[in-house]
């Protein structure tokens, strides 16, 4: 009878542990099911922006690869000078090349007396293309002629800091762009800093159209002032300092270079940025990126050597990018113009508005003339000339008409005067 009792006991005492291993095995589980639970949880990112649910894999993918690349990068601060330390040995980088230019410039006139060849001529040398080299977490680009800035200006970015430094050829100084001033140092030559936009990211397509050989995905960019479609080229060779162009791309458009445009080793190939009041630019990669090694001084944020400079840039009047040589073959004969003898030959453009105005002569980037000045475009040829003013990054033209030469092209209020 002992012997039965205490096997009772010993089975009472089994069934207990059971129960009591039964209601702690969740317990024991329930790290394992946490550690799931990021993957499906809204970033803080999500909750400001939010993203369309068909795009909630992509976008959760980019903002995980942002997190992935390091703490978040400090604004640059126009009033505050910058060091940096170089790398002894040469950097393993890559180099190409990107093109501005607005959208919907209206195209050359039909008339007889338009030499097609030199036009593309002018057209190829004012064009704003930019020199880019990347690689160690540094971007240096450097502007040709089409731009207000001069030829060879440069500008420099690192992946720890939001913004640029800028530096004009023949100085020893260089200037801080904060994050919200690239879009007014590139269409007024100025340092002003602007309000910064959320943008909200969502891929459009996972694969988009071959560019330059390189296969794409496309996303689409919003914020209040603009709207941009943006192809991002695929499977880009390893490299530090990816993120650097994608936040050229989001500056430009006003945007917050924080925002999770790029996945990690992407580039953007083409962006088209359309503004909320019309207008817009084209942003396109020219040439494929090429592995080059580079040299690691030619790479520093700022270059070594120079001083800081809190000074506003050089203002200028205005200034003519092509020769009186290059302005005349845009007609392969003059025509009989209607004008009066005291006319000066040529387009006097005047700009009585307070941003600077560029003038395009049949598609063509021509010149450019400051807030509150004019300039006189010598060297064309008598004729008819498809001729606007709009703004460097393309803002709606303002004043867009076939002009006769010689003759004049006022951008902004009739009845205000040019101070020069």
């Amino acid at each position: 009878m002992r012997v039965m009792r205490d096997g009772r006991r010993s089975r009472r005492a089994s069934g207990a542990w059971l129960v009591v291993a039964a209601l702690l095995l969740p317990a024991c589980k329930a790290p394992q099911q946490n550690q799931e639970l990021p993957d499906a949880a809204e970033s803080p990112q999500a909750q400001a922006v939010p993203a369309p649910l068909v795009n909630a894999i992509a976008s959760a993918q980019a903002q995980s690869n942002a997190l992935d690349a390091g703490p978040p990068a400090t604004p640059l601060r126009a009033d505050q000078p910058l060091r940096d330390e170089t790398a002894e040995k040469p950097i393993a980088g890559f180099t190409y090349t990107m093109v501005l230019r607005p959208l919907d410039v209206a195209p050359t006139p039909k008339v007889p007396e338009v030499n097609a060849q030199g036009i593309d001529a002018a057209r190829k040398k004012t064009t704003s293309e930019i020199t880019v080299e990347l690689g160690g977490g540094r971007m240096r680009m450097t502007l040709g002629g089409g731009f207000l800035l001069p030829r060879d200006t440069e500008l420099r970015a690192r992946t720890d800091r939001t913004g640029h430094v800028v530096t004009l050829p023949q100085e020893s100084t260089y200037r801080v762009v904060a994050p919200t001033a690239l879009r007014a140092l590139l269409s007024d030559a100025r340092l002003d800093v602007l309000p910064s936009q959320a943008a909200e990211v969502t891929q459009v397509a996972a694969d988009g159209p071959r560019r330059l050989g390189m296969r794409t995905r496309q996303v689409r960019a919003v914020s209040r002032g603009a709207k941009s479609e943006v192809l991002l080229a695929k499977n880009v060779e390893p490299l530090d300092g990816w993120q650097l162009p994608c936040r050229f791309l989001l500056e430009l458009m006003g945007a917050s270079p924080q925002t999770a445009l790029c996945a990690e080793g992407e580039l953007p190939t083409r962006a088209e940025i359309r503004w909320s009041r019309g207008g817009g630019l084209l942003v396109e990669m020219t040439s494929p990126p090429k592995r080059a090694e580079i040299i690691p001084a030619s790479l520093s944020v700022p270059a070594s050597g120079l001083e800081f400079s809190r000074a506003p840039l050089p203002k200028r009047d205005g200034q003519v990018l092509l020769t009186a040589v290059e302005l005349g073959a845009f007609r392969s004969n003059p025509i009989d113009a209607p004008h009066s003898p005291s006319t000066p030959l040529g387009l006097l453009i005047v700009n009585t508005t307070d941003e600077v105005r560029v003038l395009w002569l049949d598609g063509t980037m021509v010149a450019w003339v400051a807030p509150g000045s004019r300039l006189m475009v010598g060297g064309l040829q008598n004729g008819r000339y498809q001729a606007e003013m709009r703004s460097f990054v393309g803002d709606p033209a303002d004043a867009s008409d076939i002009v006769l030469v010689p003759g004049a092209l006022r951008s902004g209020p009739p009845d205000a005067k040019p101070q020069n």
